[in-house]
């Protein structure tokens, strides 16, 4: 299965809220795409990963403090089977070092923007959502604070960041 980078949040009117941003990053990459890896789509996705592991979320295990469950997810108590895992895992990779070779920057990346698909012949495919917040990354390096300001979410935000890097790098 080919990973797959998805723009999926939307207004209230229908129309992707950041369609904008990301068509803007891809294109501004300079080298061809398949079109079949990069989609600019209002698309439904039954579940995101982080609906996925709540769901299979050990029934032994306490959930993080401060953490409330997705609305309408109840965890199953069944751990994921290790070979789904693996595909998760190798779709999400596969996916990121797309963006990565097209000289994309996501910045957002977290449970809730990864959306499995749950229907017809896409089912078990990964989909990398959100990209609003993605940069185009070329040289030279722009420091953040002339550019902009840091805005990956605090929790997912690479060591270099919290620890005060001006610049990105490959390392971050």
């Amino acid at each position: 299965m080919a990973a797959t980078a998805a723009a999926a949040a939307t207004s209230k009117r229908g129309t992707s809220t950041s369609a904008v941003a990301a068509a803007a990053a891809a294109a501004a990459a300079a080298a061809p795409r398949p079109q079949q890896h990069v989609h600019l789509v209002l698309d439904y996705a039954e579940h995101d990963l982080l609906q996925v592991l709540e769901c299979h979320r050990n029934a032994a295990a306490k959930p993080p403090a401060g953490s409330a469950p997705s609305p309408g997810v109840q965890s199953t108590g069944i751990p994921l089977p290790p070979q789904m895992i693996k595909s998760i895992l190798w779709q999400i990779l596969n996916g990121v070092a797309y963006l990565h070779s097209q000289w994309v920057l996501h910045r957002d990346l977290k449970p809730a923007n990864i959306l499995i698909m749950g229907e017809g012949r896409e089912i078990g495919t990964v989909k990398i959502a959100d990209l609003g917040l993605a940069r185009v990354f070329r040289s030279p390096l722009h420091s953040l604070v002339q550019a902009d300001r840091v805005v990956v979410t605090i929790w997912y935000r690479a060591p270099e960041l919290l620890l005060g890097a001006k610049h990105y790098t490959k390392a971050v």
